[in-house]
């Protein structure tokens, strides 16, 4: 039979907005908008479980015609099929063991907004005091409809229930530019930046977040740039009110004899009560229990970057970049998956009395029933690499070519997964998703109306194991790495004197593969590409 899934989507926007001058210095900046997203999916022929198995469930009734076995569904008018061969379902069975699923969405936004600046607030020997000040409102909403049937777990789909959430923030910000030293020995320009905003939240209450940031300008051809900031983020709608729903997932028991290996494993299982010899891995998928979590606490993050840009005279359209990024995050908010649940569970050092290990719901033999792999607060997440950037602009072969060469050499990317042993880590520099070294090597032409891209894209090898799971299975796959990626997008296209541009791109131009024998679809490996070649055109036209 057939089975797809259509959609329908519906967008409403209101903008009302003014600007002016106030007089010569302060100009003011005001709008409102209101947004509406609605959207309608329908899975068509979703399959009745119940129905599905009566009605394959077929026998010779009394009278020796075939008929479904069951009387009440015979009386709720099942129809008896076969499923084995091409076209042996019979088309009335389908229709009576399948339905139309239709679930609804909607999101909306609104937002007011007033902004007022001078640019010349104050003239300081260096130059004139910039300043920014303002506020905004914005209340968010969302509810999720699923299929009432469907959210029942009597369709093939997994129930999903329905989901509500709002929140609304006010926030207040002010922003000044402050001009320090000018037109002096090694110092062309001195500047600072400064921003501090504080936001009113209905879920988690006040916060601040500020920056603070320096700008050395040498001469023409040298400046050096310094910020330091602290940021929050709180928790979105999903994150925090994404209704429970059902799923299911094939997970590798870390307690189960194959795989509990090295000691804070194995005394962890042991304090679940879990045999040492215990042969538990699941036959068959485990219930997963996903969805939001109201008690999340806001992300806290501090950033500091420090970079130097370097503009050679003797070369025209040569620039060098080079920036340094340290990031910390704490009580990050992330979705934690099944299998990571289950291992931070009974890798934790200082044992099972932690987060993870109360997301997951045990049988008497054991076995695992359900996990709950609900978005949480980790302890800690950090970040540190470098960026470097090279661009060079030049005229050639009729037309102006662009070259730009971004790369980031990641030194740390680490997790601290628990709250109670902020000395538990895992490092993930250098495994899947996060290459020690990625690159992008952008080539553009320009020659009146036509205009050409190329862009090269590289990976470096990465490992498909953290340290930390090799240290407590140094063998776990034949296949350990993920090896270095290339891959190669171009796009050309001509603009007609009507504003219609014309463009012809391709993908993947050179049809590179996935890595070994990944899917390209998980956390890690999307950063691969799965669909192969791939060829488009687009029409576009500006107003």
């Amino acid at each position: 039979g057939r089975r797809f899934e259509e959609n329908t989507r519906e967008t409403t926007r209101f903008v009302v907005g003014v600007e002016g001058m106030i007089d010569d210095n302060w100009g003011y900046d005001f709008y409102a908008l209101y947004g509406k997203t609605e959207r309608e999916q329908v899975n068509v022929d979703n399959v009745i479980r119940q129905r599905y198995f009566d009605s394959m469930d077929a026998v010779f009734l009394e009278d020796g015609t075939i008929g479904c076995r069951s009387a009440e569904a015979r009386a709720d008018g099942c129809i008896p099929t076969s499923l084995f061969g091409e076209g042996a379902v019979n088309p009335l069975a389908a229709e009576w063991f399948t339905t139309d699923s239709v679930s609804n969405s909607k999101i909306q936004q609104t937002v007011i907004n007033f902004t007022v600046t001078n640019g010349e607030l104050y003239e300081l020997p260096a130059g004139y005091l910039g300043f920014a000040a303002g506020m905004e409102y914005r209340k968010e909403k969302s509810d999720d409809m699923p299929d009432a049937f469907a959210a029942t777990g009597a369709t093939f789909l997994t129930a999903i229930q329905e989901e509500h959430g709002d929140f609304d923030v006010t926030e207040l910000f002010v922003e000044t530019s402050i001009p320090l030293l000018t037109d002096m020995t090694a110092v062309q320009d001195l500047s600072v930046d400064l921003a501090v905003r504080y936001a009113d939240y209905s879920t988690i209450g006040g916060t601040t977040s500020w920056k603070a940031g320096v700008n050395w300008e040498v001469n023409d051809e040298l400046r050096f740039r310094a910020t330091l900031s602290e940021a929050m983020r709180a928790p979105n709608i999903g994150e925090l009110f994404a209704a429970k729903g059902q799923n299911f997932a094939f997970i590798d028991d870390p307690c189960d004899v194959d795989n509990n290996q090295g000691a804070v494993r194995q005394a962890n299982c042991a304090a679940l009560g879990i045999p040492a010899d215990a042969q538990i891995n699941p036959v068959s998928s485990v219930e997963l229990l996903t969805g939001g979590n109201k008690d999340l606490k806001e992300e806290e993050s501090t950033s500091f970057t420090a970079g130097v840009v370097y503009q050679p005279s003797y070369v025209s359209g040569l620039v060098f970049t080079v920036d340094y990024w340290k990031i910390e995050i704490d009580d990050a908010i992330t979705l934690v998956d099944a299998q990571d649940i289950l291992n931070k569970c009974v890798d934790a050092a200082a044992g099972v009395d932690n987060q993870f290990c109360k997301l997951i719901t045990r049988g008497a033999d054991h076995k695992l029933t359900l996990i709950e792999s609900t978005t949480q607060n980790v302890a800690k997440n950090e970040a540190e690499g470098i960026d470097f950037e090279v661009g060079y602009d030049f005229e050639a072969l009729g037309g102006d070519f662009s070259t730009q060469l971004i790369a980031t050499h990641l030194l740390a990317r680490k997790e601290f997964p628990f709250q109670i042993d902020p000395t538990d880590v895992t490092e993930y520099a250098g495994t899947t998703g996060e290459a020690e070294w990625q690159a992008n090597l952008i080539i553009g032409y320009k020659n009146g109306p036509w205009a050409a891209n190329w862009r090269t894209r590289y990976l470096d090898e990465v490992s498909r194991f953290t340290d930390k799971e090799l240290a407590a299975n140094p063998d776990p796959n034949s296949i350990m790495t993920y090896g270095t990626y290339f891959q190669t997008d171009v796009r050309a296209g001509y603009s007609f004197e009507n504003n219609v541009t014309l463009e012809f791109g391709i993908d993947n131009l050179f049809d590179r593969n996935l890595p070994n024998y990944t899917s390209g679809t998980g956390t890690g490996t999307a950063s691969y590409d799965n669909i192969g070649r791939f060829y488009y055109t687009s029409l576009t036209y500006s107003f």
